[in-house]
């Protein structure tokens, strides 16, 4: 997808005379965001609802059950 932005004309032309490729750059900066964009969202959603909340990955019910068997291994079991 193509889209047009509007660079401020000094950053363009430090940018241009520093070598940075511009359209990469706006790549990078953009990807950046919307890591950090998501991760926002990701992370206010587990603190509306924590049930969903996932560990490595994982649900909820599964991290409860490896939990279970980590505790009855070493024999803590205190459920």
């Amino acid at each position: 997808m193509r889209t047009s932005v509007v660079i401020d004309d000094e950053l363009a032309a430090e940018a241009k005379e520093l070598g940075i490729n511009m359209s990469e750059a706006a790549r990078d900066g953009l990807r950046t965001a919307v890591r950090r964009r998501r991760a926002e969202h990701e992370r206010d959603a587990s603190r509306r609802q924590p049930e969903t909340r996932r560990v490595g990955g994982l649900e909820p019910r599964v991290v409860d059950v490896i939990g279970l068997a980590i505790a009855i291994a070493v024999g803590c079991d205190d459920t």
